[in-house]
């Protein structure tokens, strides 16, 4: 999993450094961004095997950098959201907006981090 490269988007520090240390652990290579913008930056200059992408952020929500990332890079990853949302849509706004699924926070980071890597894994080929 050593070339296996995520991107973690996410506006809380904290959380963000948690899911890349967990991610690192389990031999990825993480691309860090505590703001949408940064993200998008990277997710275009960086090839990525999966983002793990926050709904709620300032400036641009997760939809709308989901939306933009399949329009402005030639070959997307897929993309796992994250949400404290509940709502019985999410997972169809989440497909709408071209994502590869969704999770609901709180979550099992473990899960996450098997989630997250198994999209990367079948990106990978």
């Amino acid at each position: 999993m050593e070339h296996l490269r995520i991107l973690v988007v996410d506006d809380e520090p904290d959380l963000l450094e948690m899911l890349a240390l967990r991610l690192e652990r389990a031999g990825f290579l993480v691309s860090r961004a505590t703001d949408p913008f940064e993200g998008l930056a990277l997710a275009k200059t960086i090839r990525h095997h999966a983002i793990l992408l926050d709904v709620s952020m300032p400036g641009m929500d997760g939809w709308e950098f989901c939306r933009r990332s399949r329009a402005e890079i030639a070959s997307p990853p897929p993309v796992l959201m994250m949400t404290a949302w509940q709502s019985s849509d999410l997972a169809h706004r989440a497909h709408a907006a071209g994502a590869s699924g969704i999770v609901i926070k709180p979550f099992d980071e473990k899960e996450v981090v098997v989630a997250v890597g198994a999209l990367a894994e079948a990106a990978h080929g």
